[in-house]
């Protein structure tokens, strides 16, 4: 619904209750991320990787911010997962989520193209998540997949 406002006033109350609850962290880095506001949607990111005890992504994080912003932050963040995903299972929406926020379609097709292949739970929200609609919405490749899941075409 692009309520972004309402999503962060939202979730902040939530995360003022729960301080490290991954998910609130996870919603408003999105609000944020929509709203242009890269630094907040960063440290929200963080908050949700703390949440999960993976270090190694608040490290990738913050090293990538340090070398090149926010893009470069979510690429390193997107390429530690495929690191950890040659030692354990990573879902690969998580893979694709990281990509669509570092604005690369191509790896972020890719990633989805995965998801699909392998049934990660998670694949029917890359109809709905905005940051997917509005990176991906004129890629006949994401239209195909949409079609393929029989989810309606973005908007």
């Amino acid at each position: 619904m692009r309520r972004y406002e309402e999503a962060i006033d939202q979730f902040q109350k939530v995360l003022k209750t729960v301080p490290n609850h991954g998910v609130a962290a996870d919603v408003l880095a999105i609000a944020y991320h929509q709203k242009g506001m890269y630094k907040e949607a960063l440290e929200q990111k963080k908050v949700f990787y703390e949440s999960l005890g993976l270090m190694d992504g608040v490290e990738a994080l913050t090293r990538g911010y340090e070398k090149g912003g926010y893009r470069e932050a979510m690429a390193s963040a997107a390429q530690m997962w495929e690191e950890l995903s040659r030692v354990i299972y990573v879902l690969p929406y998580y893979i694709a989520d990281s990509y669509a926020y570092a604005g690369n379609k191509e790896k972020t097709m890719d990633w989805m193209d995965k998801g699909v292949e392998v049934g990660d739970p998670n694949m029917p929200y890359i109809g709905v998540m905005p940051h997917y609609v509005d990176l991906l919405n004129d890629e006949p490749r994401y239209q195909e997949l949409l079609r393929k899941m029989n989810l309606p075409e973005g908007k």
